[in-house]
């Protein structure tokens, strides 16, 4: 199960999530990152310090999302990731693709 929230800070868009992004919780990740696309805030910093796995469909929707930022001059900054999704990330080649911050508050 995968809960999803966000807040607001002046210029960033914070998504907290919490539990795993597999094949069964990616399309409701996709949902709620597509809201923000419009936004004017660019920046989405994405607190992943409470997901503990990441599928290759996780993988997708972060690239998905990436993809549609970068047009904009946007991003997603990745925060609080721990090591083994981490080293999902970082096999998969796509730790090239995104900036890493170890918390939301470093970011």
């Amino acid at each position: 199960m995968l809960t999803i929230s966000h807040t607001e800070s002046d210029k960033d868009t914070i998504i907290t999530a919490n539990g795993s992004i597999d094949s069964t919780s990616a399309d409701d990740l996709d949902s709620y990152f597509q809201q923000f696309f419009t936004n004017e805030k660019r920046r989405i910093l994405f607190d992943m310090t409470e997901i503990r796995y990441i599928s290759s469909a996780g993988l997708r929707v972060l690239l998905t999302a990436q993809k549609s930022l970068k047009p904009k001059g946007g991003e997603i900054v990745l925060c609080g990731i721990n090591d083994n999704v981490k080293q999902v990330i970082e096999l998969s080649g796509f730790h090239a693709l995104f900036h890493f911050a170890s918390s939301v508050v470093t970011a």
